[in-house]
């Protein structure tokens, strides 16, 4: 529910956000199913069919590992959801301003921008699972499918992508690092959302 929940939620509002300040959606139709084909197929079955014993506690990649038994929308199951909708969100963010501050077409920012989106989904499928061979080699299978697809010219222009150079993939490296990197900066953020929310 986390990984398939926040996820697409991440998607929409970096849909949102792109459409509000680029004057048009960063992503097409065709590259919207690429994502959810990388993402929601092959590493979200990986971690539904994941023997218990290999699922991690670390709630900020957004997994569900909460304790069996609890509600299907409870307290910590909600904060997997926000926590990995941010995460996917800041990742193609990242990557699309990066795209569009350093030379090149809007087909090269957009692309950049399909890359952040499943790199920090895969990122944070990986975080605290990479001990099950099933998650590893399907997330980096889709990572691995992504790129020879951006990378093909022709099958590249069919889902309104390009062919990125060096400069471009170092940008979607930083962004998708920038994503595996705040879930440490996420308990101090509760706390002080909680502080805040307390009442006088």
């Amino acid at each position: 529910v986390a990984v398939l929940v926040g996820g697409n939620a991440g998607e929409i509002a970096f849909t949102v956000v792109g459409t509000a300040l680029g004057g048009r959606s960063p992503l097409n139709t065709r590259q919207l199913l690429l994502v959810n084909l990388l993402t929601d197929m092959f590493p979200a079955l990986a971690v539904a069919v994941t023997p218990i014993e290999h699922r991690s506690a670390n709630h900020h990649a957004g997994e569900g590992s909460g304790p069996v038994g609890h509600a299907a929308l409870d307290a910590p199951l909600t904060q997997q959801i926000q926590h990995r909708g941010m995460l996917t969100g800041l990742g193609a963010t990242t990557a699309w301003i990066i795209g569009t501050l350093t030379p090149g077409s809007a087909r090269r920012t957009s692309s950049m921008a399909l890359c952040g989106l499943v790199g920090a989904q895969l990122t944070q499928t990986l975080i605290g699972r990479h001990h099950s061979p099933l998650i590893l080699v399907t997330s980096l299978g889709s990572a691995a499918a992504l790129f020879a697809i951006v990378q093909t010219p022709g099958l590249s222009h069919f889902f309104g992508c390009t062919p990125l150079g060096p400069i471009a993939w170092t940008g979607i490296t930083a962004a998708v690092i920038t994503a595996a990197v705040t879930p440490q900066l996420l308990p101090r953020l509760d706390r002080i959302t909680s502080t805040l929310n307390t009442p006088v």
